[in-house]
Protein backbone atom coordinates (compact mmCIF):
# COMPACT_ATOMS: atom_id res chain seq x y z
CA UNK A 1 0.00 0.00 0.00
CA UNK A 2 1.59 3.53 -1.06
CA UNK A 3 2.00 5.49 2.16
CA UNK A 4 0.13 8.84 2.87
CA UNK A 5 1.88 11.96 3.01
CA UNK A 6 -0.55 15.82 3.91
CA UNK A 7 0.92 18.93 3.14
CA UNK A 8 -1.37 22.17 4.74
CA UNK A 9 -0.24 24.98 7.19
CA UNK A 10 0.94 24.45 10.31
CA UNK A 11 -1.19 26.06 13.02
CA UNK A 12 0.19 28.23 15.73
CA UNK A 13 -0.28 25.51 18.29
CA UNK A 14 1.96 22.99 16.50
CA UNK A 15 4.87 25.73 16.05
CA UNK A 16 6.74 24.23 18.97
CA UNK A 17 6.44 20.89 16.80
CA UNK A 18 8.44 22.55 13.91
CA UNK A 19 10.94 24.10 16.32
CA UNK A 20 12.10 20.59 17.30
CA UNK A 21 12.15 19.46 13.58
CA UNK A 22 14.00 22.29 12.60
CA UNK A 23 16.46 21.72 15.96
CA UNK A 24 17.47 17.87 14.74
CA UNK A 25 17.18 18.06 10.71
CA UNK A 26 19.99 18.24 9.17
CA UNK A 27 18.65 21.78 7.07
CA UNK A 28 17.93 23.37 9.91
CA UNK A 29 19.16 26.72 11.20
CA UNK A 30 18.13 29.36 13.10
CA UNK A 31 16.97 30.76 10.21
CA UNK A 32 14.24 28.55 10.13
CA UNK A 33 12.72 28.59 13.24
CA UNK A 34 9.30 30.34 14.43
CA UNK A 35 11.84 32.62 16.11
CA UNK A 36 13.74 34.06 13.62
CA UNK A 37 10.34 34.89 12.07
CA UNK A 38 8.61 36.57 14.90
CA UNK A 39 11.32 38.80 14.97
CA UNK A 40 11.19 39.66 11.46
CA UNK A 41 7.41 39.64 10.99
CA UNK A 42 7.16 42.39 13.82
CA UNK A 43 10.41 44.30 12.26
CA UNK A 44 9.56 44.40 8.69
CA UNK A 45 5.61 44.05 9.37
CA UNK A 46 5.95 40.77 6.70
CA UNK A 47 3.17 37.97 6.69
CA UNK A 48 4.80 34.09 7.14
CA UNK A 49 3.37 30.66 6.76
CA UNK A 50 4.53 27.40 8.15
CA UNK A 51 3.85 24.32 6.25
CA UNK A 52 4.24 21.00 7.36
CA UNK A 53 4.01 17.77 5.56
CA UNK A 54 3.01 14.51 7.45
CA UNK A 55 3.38 10.74 7.05
CA UNK A 56 0.99 9.70 8.84
CA UNK A 57 0.47 11.40 12.33
CA UNK A 58 4.40 12.54 11.96
CA UNK A 59 5.91 15.52 10.85
CA UNK A 60 8.40 14.61 8.44
CA UNK A 61 9.29 18.03 6.68
CA UNK A 62 8.14 21.63 5.46
CA UNK A 63 8.50 24.96 5.12
CA UNK A 64 8.89 28.49 6.70
CA UNK A 65 8.98 31.52 4.62
CA UNK A 66 7.41 35.06 3.89
CA UNK A 67 4.35 35.18 2.71
CA UNK A 68 3.68 37.83 0.02
CA UNK A 69 0.19 38.61 -1.43
CA UNK A 70 -0.63 41.50 -3.72
CA UNK A 71 -3.71 41.55 -6.41
CA UNK A 72 -3.41 38.25 -8.46
CA UNK A 73 0.06 37.33 -6.66
CA UNK A 74 0.52 34.99 -3.79
CA UNK A 75 3.92 34.35 -3.37
CA UNK A 76 6.54 32.55 -1.04
CA UNK A 77 9.81 34.58 -1.16
CA UNK A 78 13.12 34.84 0.59
CA UNK A 79 12.77 37.46 3.04
CA UNK A 80 15.81 39.98 3.47
CA UNK A 81 19.43 38.61 5.39
CA UNK A 82 17.58 35.07 5.44
CA UNK A 83 20.33 32.65 3.60
CA UNK A 84 18.34 29.68 3.79
CA UNK A 85 13.74 29.12 4.06
CA UNK A 86 13.85 25.85 1.64
CA UNK A 87 12.88 22.90 2.51
CA UNK A 88 13.49 21.27 6.32
CA UNK A 89 13.18 17.55 6.51
CA UNK A 90 12.93 14.97 9.53
CA UNK A 91 16.57 13.40 9.65
CA UNK A 92 16.61 10.14 7.77
CA UNK A 93 16.95 6.72 10.44
CA UNK A 94 16.62 4.01 8.27
CA UNK A 95 19.96 2.03 7.84
CA UNK A 96 19.20 1.33 4.03
CA UNK A 97 20.18 3.84 1.90
CA UNK A 98 17.73 3.40 -0.28
CA UNK A 99 14.89 3.70 2.42
CA UNK A 100 16.22 7.28 2.81
CA UNK A 101 16.70 8.02 -0.42
CA UNK A 102 12.92 6.90 -1.52
CA UNK A 103 11.70 8.71 1.77
CA UNK A 104 12.91 12.19 1.14
CA UNK A 105 11.85 11.67 -3.03
CA UNK A 106 8.35 11.07 -1.53
CA UNK A 107 8.19 13.96 1.31
CA UNK A 108 10.01 16.77 -0.97
CA UNK A 109 7.38 15.83 -3.49
CA UNK A 110 4.65 16.18 -1.13
CA UNK A 111 6.15 19.37 -0.99
CA UNK A 112 6.51 20.77 -3.84
CA UNK A 113 3.40 20.11 -4.94
CA UNK A 114 1.39 21.55 -2.38
CA UNK A 115 3.18 24.66 -2.53
CA UNK A 116 2.72 24.56 -6.45
CA UNK A 117 -1.33 23.87 -5.98
CA UNK A 118 -1.25 27.19 -3.61
CA UNK A 119 0.89 29.92 -5.16
CA UNK A 120 1.56 31.01 -8.65
CA UNK A 121 4.88 31.68 -7.63
CA UNK A 122 7.62 30.43 -4.77
CA UNK A 123 11.45 30.98 -4.57
CA UNK A 124 13.13 28.62 -1.79
CA UNK A 125 16.52 28.99 -0.98
CA UNK A 126 17.77 25.82 0.27
CA UNK A 127 20.51 24.78 2.81
CA UNK A 128 23.40 22.94 1.38
CA UNK A 129 22.26 19.84 3.33
CA UNK A 130 19.33 19.32 1.36
CA UNK A 131 20.28 16.22 -0.36
CA UNK A 132 17.97 15.80 -3.22
CA UNK A 133 15.63 18.23 -5.14
CA UNK A 134 15.39 15.86 -7.88
CA UNK A 135 11.22 15.82 -7.42
CA UNK A 136 11.51 20.14 -8.15
CA UNK A 137 13.16 19.34 -11.22
CA UNK A 138 11.17 16.28 -12.19
CA UNK A 139 7.89 19.23 -11.90
CA UNK A 140 9.38 21.61 -13.61
CA UNK A 141 11.39 23.99 -10.78
CA UNK A 142 14.26 26.49 -12.23
CA UNK A 143 17.12 26.19 -10.50
CA UNK A 144 19.96 28.55 -9.63
CA UNK A 145 22.96 27.73 -7.96
CA UNK A 146 24.31 29.63 -4.95
CA UNK A 147 27.17 30.16 -3.10
CA UNK A 148 29.13 30.52 0.05
CA UNK A 149 32.15 29.96 2.47
CA UNK A 150 32.03 27.61 5.59
CA UNK A 151 35.51 28.23 7.84
CA UNK A 152 35.83 25.63 10.15
CA UNK A 153 37.35 27.29 12.96
CA UNK A 154 40.35 25.91 14.44
CA UNK A 155 43.15 27.42 16.95
CA UNK A 156 43.38 31.39 15.58
CA UNK A 157 47.72 30.84 14.84
CA UNK A 158 46.72 27.81 12.34
CA UNK A 159 43.97 29.60 10.88
CA UNK A 160 46.01 32.55 10.01
CA UNK A 161 48.37 30.56 8.28
CA UNK A 162 45.98 30.08 6.00
CA UNK A 163 44.74 33.07 5.18
CA UNK A 164 45.77 34.91 2.11
CA UNK A 165 48.75 37.10 2.09
CA UNK A 166 46.82 40.62 1.83
CA UNK A 167 44.78 39.43 4.31
CA UNK A 168 47.12 38.93 6.86
CA UNK A 169 48.64 42.21 5.86
CA UNK A 170 45.32 44.00 6.76
CA UNK A 171 44.97 42.40 10.02
CA UNK A 172 49.13 43.35 11.01
CA UNK A 173 48.16 46.74 9.83
CA UNK A 174 45.28 46.90 12.03
CA UNK A 175 47.01 45.90 15.12
CA UNK A 176 50.07 48.15 14.24
CA UNK A 177 47.64 51.25 13.69
CA UNK A 178 45.75 50.69 16.95
CA UNK A 179 42.19 49.61 15.84
CA UNK A 180 40.72 47.48 18.36
CA UNK A 181 37.68 45.23 17.91
CA UNK A 182 34.83 45.32 20.67
CA UNK A 183 31.48 43.96 21.29
CA UNK A 184 28.61 46.93 20.99
CA UNK A 185 25.15 47.21 21.44
CA UNK A 186 25.24 51.23 20.34
CA UNK A 187 23.97 49.96 16.38
CA UNK A 188 22.74 53.46 15.54
CA UNK A 189 26.09 54.50 13.93
CA UNK A 190 27.15 51.64 12.25
CA UNK A 191 23.96 50.77 10.52
CA UNK A 192 24.18 54.75 8.99
CA UNK A 193 27.31 53.38 7.70
CA UNK A 194 25.51 50.73 6.56
CA UNK A 195 22.64 52.68 4.55
CA UNK A 196 25.79 54.83 3.01
CA UNK A 197 26.45 52.09 1.02
CA UNK A 198 24.06 52.23 -0.68
CA UNK A 199 24.27 56.20 -1.04
CA UNK A 200 26.61 55.93 -2.66
CA UNK A 201 25.70 54.11 -5.34
CA UNK A 202 22.15 56.37 -5.44
CA UNK A 203 19.99 54.01 -3.91
CA UNK A 204 18.08 53.08 -0.78
CA UNK A 205 19.12 50.76 1.50
CA UNK A 206 16.53 47.41 1.35
CA UNK A 207 15.45 48.41 5.16
CA UNK A 208 15.39 51.66 6.18
CA UNK A 209 17.84 52.41 9.10
CA UNK A 210 15.12 53.09 12.07
CA UNK A 211 13.71 49.54 11.14
CA UNK A 212 17.06 47.74 11.03
CA UNK A 213 17.98 48.92 14.40
CA UNK A 214 14.97 47.31 15.91
CA UNK A 215 15.48 44.55 14.19
CA UNK A 216 19.05 44.32 15.45
CA UNK A 217 17.82 45.28 18.92
CA UNK A 218 15.38 42.58 19.06
CA UNK A 219 17.77 39.44 17.77
CA UNK A 220 19.78 40.77 20.17
CA UNK A 221 17.59 41.01 22.85
CA UNK A 222 16.77 37.38 22.05
CA UNK A 223 20.24 36.04 21.98
CA UNK A 224 20.21 35.48 18.42
CA UNK A 225 22.88 37.97 17.31
CA UNK A 226 25.99 39.92 18.62
CA UNK A 227 27.62 43.52 16.77
CA UNK A 228 31.31 43.95 16.69
CA UNK A 229 32.64 47.02 15.81
CA UNK A 230 36.39 48.67 14.79
CA UNK A 231 37.52 51.44 15.76
CA UNK A 232 40.83 53.43 15.27
CA UNK A 233 42.73 55.30 17.85
CA UNK A 234 41.14 58.67 17.21
CA UNK A 235 38.11 56.88 17.92
CA UNK A 236 36.62 56.58 14.21
CA UNK A 237 34.39 53.98 12.94
CA UNK A 238 36.20 51.77 10.87
CA UNK A 239 33.74 48.92 10.05
CA UNK A 240 31.30 46.69 11.73
CA UNK A 241 29.77 43.37 11.91
CA UNK A 242 26.70 41.36 12.67
CA UNK A 243 26.89 37.78 13.42
CA UNK A 244 24.20 35.27 14.23
CA UNK A 245 24.16 32.96 16.48
CA UNK A 246 23.04 28.97 15.38
CA UNK A 247 24.24 26.26 18.15
CA UNK A 248 27.65 25.71 16.78
CA UNK A 249 27.64 27.70 13.94
CA UNK A 250 27.95 31.60 13.40
CA UNK A 251 26.54 33.41 10.25
CA UNK A 252 28.44 36.49 9.41
CA UNK A 253 25.02 38.38 9.10
CA UNK A 254 25.50 41.64 7.79
CA UNK A 255 28.76 43.75 7.43
CA UNK A 256 29.81 47.49 6.42
CA UNK A 257 33.06 49.56 6.71
CA UNK A 258 34.04 53.37 6.11
CA UNK A 259 35.60 53.05 2.21
CA UNK A 260 37.91 55.69 3.21
CA UNK A 261 39.57 53.32 5.80
CA UNK A 262 39.04 50.48 4.43
CA UNK A 263 42.78 50.00 3.28
CA UNK A 264 43.54 50.09 7.23
CA UNK A 265 42.24 46.76 7.78
CA UNK A 266 39.43 47.10 10.05
CA UNK A 267 37.03 44.44 8.46
CA UNK A 268 39.76 41.65 8.23
CA UNK A 269 40.65 41.94 12.05
CA UNK A 270 36.89 41.87 13.20
CA UNK A 271 36.74 38.76 11.28
CA UNK A 272 40.07 37.45 12.94
CA UNK A 273 38.84 38.40 16.36
CA UNK A 274 35.50 36.29 16.01
CA UNK A 275 38.37 33.64 15.17
CA UNK A 276 39.38 34.16 18.44
CA UNK A 277 36.75 34.70 20.84
CA UNK A 278 34.22 31.95 19.37
CA UNK A 279 36.51 28.96 17.91
CA UNK A 280 36.65 26.89 21.25
CA UNK A 281 33.08 27.35 21.85
CA UNK A 282 31.68 27.09 18.05
CA UNK A 283 32.66 24.82 15.22
CA UNK A 284 32.19 26.71 11.93
CA UNK A 285 31.64 30.30 10.25
CA UNK A 286 29.13 31.12 7.76
CA UNK A 287 30.03 34.15 5.49
CA UNK A 288 25.80 34.10 4.69
CA UNK A 289 26.89 33.50 0.38
CA UNK A 290 29.98 34.36 -2.15
CA UNK A 291 27.51 35.29 -5.25
CA UNK A 292 28.86 39.15 -5.47
CA UNK A 293 32.29 38.94 -7.20
CA UNK A 294 33.80 41.76 -4.81
CA UNK A 295 32.58 40.22 -1.96
CA UNK A 296 33.05 36.72 -2.59
CA UNK A 297 37.27 38.11 -3.58
CA UNK A 298 37.29 39.54 0.20
CA UNK A 299 36.22 36.45 1.90
CA UNK A 300 38.46 33.74 -0.25
CA UNK A 301 40.82 35.19 1.13
CA UNK A 302 40.12 33.70 4.73
CA UNK A 303 41.01 29.95 3.21
CA UNK A 304 37.17 28.94 3.19
CA UNK A 305 36.11 26.01 1.49
CA UNK A 306 33.36 27.06 -1.12
CA UNK A 307 29.91 25.62 -0.46
CA UNK A 308 26.99 25.36 -2.95
CA UNK A 309 23.37 25.00 -2.42
CA UNK A 310 20.57 26.14 -4.72
CA UNK A 311 17.72 28.24 -5.18
CA UNK A 312 14.36 26.70 -6.67
CA UNK A 313 11.81 28.88 -8.28
CA UNK A 314 8.48 28.12 -9.07
CA UNK A 315 6.67 30.28 -12.05
CA UNK A 316 2.95 28.88 -12.80
CA UNK A 317 2.85 31.34 -15.91
CA UNK A 318 5.01 33.44 -18.07
CA UNK A 319 3.45 36.48 -16.64
CA UNK A 320 4.69 35.26 -12.99
CA UNK A 321 8.44 34.62 -14.40
CA UNK A 322 8.33 37.98 -16.14
CA UNK A 323 7.03 39.83 -12.92
CA UNK A 324 10.26 38.20 -10.96
CA UNK A 325 12.62 38.64 -13.57
CA UNK A 326 11.79 42.46 -13.29
CA UNK A 327 11.89 42.52 -9.79
CA UNK A 328 8.52 44.01 -9.37
CA UNK A 329 7.92 41.44 -6.91
CA UNK A 330 10.50 41.71 -4.89
CA UNK A 331 10.59 45.69 -4.88
CA UNK A 332 6.38 45.59 -3.88
CA UNK A 333 7.57 44.23 -0.83
CA UNK A 334 10.89 45.18 -0.05
CA UNK A 335 10.60 47.97 2.68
Amino acid sequence: MAEKYSFDVLPEAEYSAWDELVAASPQGTVFNTTAWYRILAKALEKEWIVYGCRKKDELAGGVISVRARKAAFDCLLPPLFTPYQGIVLRAATSPRVHANVESTVKVVGAIESGIRARHPMAVLVHHPALPDLRPLVWSGWEHVPRYTFRLELQEPENALAEFRYDIRKRIKSARESGIEVRKTTAFGEAVELYASSYARHKQAPPVPTAVMVRWFEAMAAAGLAAAYEARGADGRLHGFRIIVFDGPVLYDWMAGADPDLMKHGGSSLILFHLYEEFHASHEALDFMGANTESIAAFKAGFGAPLTPYWESRHFRSGVHRAAFQAKEIVSRFTP
